[in-house]
C-alpha cells in the first residue's frame, strides 16, 4: 500500500510540477502584457484570446481526451485510427478558421489580429501530439512539450517588451509558440504502438464518445467567463477588471486539478466495468489531491494580496476580498476535475456532461440576484454555489450505492 502511494504520489508529482511551471509562465505572460498593452489594450487581448478558448474547444471535438484513453488502454487501435482523428480536427480547425473573418467582424475587436490568430493556432493544436507521452505515461516528456508553448510565448513577450507591439504582432508570436510546440511533439507519433493491426474506431465512434466530452470543456469555458461577463454589466468594467485579475490568478494555480484530471485518464481507464473498485481508487486519489488544494488555497489566503500588490500594483489590492471568496470555488473545482477524469476513462462521457449541465444551470439560477446586489462577492459566492452543485452530481454518479450495483450488473 505504501509502495502504491509512493508511485501515486511520484505521478502526481510530475504531472502537478508539469502543470504548476505552466501556471508560472501564464502568471510571467500576463504580467509582461499588462506592462506592455496597458488596461484596454490587454482588455482587446483577453478578449481575442477567450473567443480562442470557445473555438479550440469547438476545434477538438472532444477526441484528443478519447484518443489518450484509447492509447492508454488500446495502444494499436489508438494508432490505426490517428488519421481518423487528425482528419476530424484538421476539418474542424478549417471550418472554424473560415468562419473567423466574419466572428472577428462582427465583435468589433482587432478584426485582422483575430483572424490571423485564429488561422494561425487552430491548425498548430490540431497537430499536437503531446497527448501520446501522456497516455503511454512518459510523463516527463509530457511535461515538457506541455510547457514549450508558454515557454516560447514568454520569451517572445521578453524580446518583445521594449518595443511597442500592437495585437496583431501578438497574434504572430502566440503563433510561433503554437506551432514550436506542435512540431516538437511529431516525432512521438513514430512512438506509438505498432504491433498487431486493429482496425480503427469509426468516425461515428470518435465523435460519440468525443461531442459529449466537447460539451463538458465547452460548459467549463462558459462556466469561467459568464459571471465575470455579467458583473461587467452590473458593477462596471473596473470592479470586472478586479474579478478577472483574483479569477485568473486561481486559475494559475489549478495545475493540480489539471494533473489530476489528466492523469486520471490513464489511471482508471483499467477500472471501466469494476465501478467499486474504481469507487475505492477514486477516494484514496481524492484525499490527496483535496489535501493539497486546501495547503494551496491556505497560501492564497495569506499572501493574496501582497502578490495582487507586488504583481499589478496597488491599485489591485481591492481585489483580495474576492480572491479569497473565491477560494471554496477553487477547492471544489480539484475534486471535480478528477472525478470529471475518472468518468471519461471510464467511457462515461454523458454523465460528465451533465455535471457540467448541472453547474451551468445552477450558475444561471444564482447570478440573476448577485446583479441584484452588484457585490463581487455574490459572484464569487454564485461561482462556488454552482461548482458545488457540479461535484454533488459528479459523486452521486461515482459513489452512490444504487449507481454501483446498476453499473455492477451492467
Amino acid at each position: 500500500m505504501i509502495t502504491d502511494l509512493v508511485a501515486r504520489l511520484r505521478q502526481l508529482g510530475v504531472l502537478a510540477g508539469s502543470r504548476a511551471l505552466v501556471a508560472v509562465l501564464g502568471m510571467a505572460a500576463a504580467v509582461l502584457l499588462a506592462r506592455a498593452l496597458g488596461p484596454e489594450g490587454l482588455g482587446r487581448w483577453a478578449l481575442m484570446m477567450a473567443w480562442l478558448a470557445y473555438l479550440l474547444q469547438l476545434s477538438e471535438l472532444g477526441l484528443r481526451s478519447v484518443m489518450v484513453s484509447e492509447a492508454a488502454r488500446a495502444p494499436e487501435r489508438a494508432r490505426a485510427s490517428l488519421r481518423r482523428y487528425l482528419a476530424l480536427r484538421l476539418l474542424a480547425s478549417l471550418a472554424l478558421a473560415i468562419t473567423a473573418l466574419g466572428i472577428a467582424w462582427a465583435s468589433g475587436i482587432g478584426t485582422g489580429a483575430l483572424a490571423l490568430l485564429l488561422l494561425l493556432v487552430l491548425p498548430a493544436f490540431a497537430l499536437q501530439f503531446d497527448w501520446i507521452a501522456l497516455a503511454r505515461g512518459r510523463l516527463v516528456a509530457a511535461g515538457l512539450l506541455l510547457n514549450l508553448r508558454p515557454l516560447v510565448w514568454v520569451i517572445f513577450l521578453a524580446a518583445a517588451a521594449p518595443l511597442a507591439v500592437d495585437l496583431t504582432a501578438l497574434a504572430w508570436g502566440y503563433g510561433l509558440a503554437a506551432w514550436t510546440a506542435a512540431v516538437a511533439s511529431w516525432p512521438l507519433v513514430a512512438r506509438l504502438a505498432s504491433g498487431r493491426r486493429e482496425a480503427p474506431m469509426p468516425c461515428g465512434e470518435l465523435l460519440r464518445r468525443g461531442l459529449p466530452l466537447c460539451a463538458v470543456n465547452l460548459t467549463n469555458e462558459l462556466q469561467q467567463r459568464l459571471d465575470l461577463v455579467v458583473l461587467g454589466w452590473a458593477a462596471g468594467a473596473a470592479w470586472a477588471g478586479r474579478y478577472y485579475l483574483a479569477s485568473a490568478l486561481l486559475v494559475a494555480g489549478l495545475w493540480v486539478a489539471n494533473a489530476a484530471n489528466q492523469g486520471a485518464l490513464g489511471r482508471f481507464a483499467p477500472y471501466a466495468g469494476r465501478p467499486r473498485t474504481l469507487a475505492r481508487e477514486l477516494v484514496r486519489e481524492l484525499v490527496l489531491v483535496l489535501a493539497v488544494a486546501g495547503a494551496i488555497a491556505a497560501s492564497v489566503l495569506l499572501f493574496g494580496e501582497l502578490v495582487l500588490i507586488r504583481l499589478f500594483g496597488p491599485a489591485f489590492a481591492s481585489a483580495a476580498p474576492v480572491l479569497a471568496a473565491l477560494l471554496p470555488w477553487f477547492v471544489l473545482h480539484h475534486a471535480s476535475a478528477l472525478l470529471q477524469g475518472a468518468l471519461a476513462a471510464t467511457r462515461r462521457e454523458r454523465e460528465a456532461l451533465w455535471g457540467n449541465l448541472v453547474m451551468l444551470g445552477a450558475l444561471v439560477a444564482a447570478l440573476p440576484f448577485a446583479a441584484l446586489t452588484g457585490d463581487p462577492l455574490a459572484f464569487a459566492a454564485a461561482r462556488g454555489a454552482a461548482e458545488g452543485a457540479r461535484l454533488l452530481w459528479l459523486s452521486a454518479r461515482l459513489f452512490r450505492s444504487r449507481n454501483l450495483e446498476r453499473l455492477q450488473s451492467a
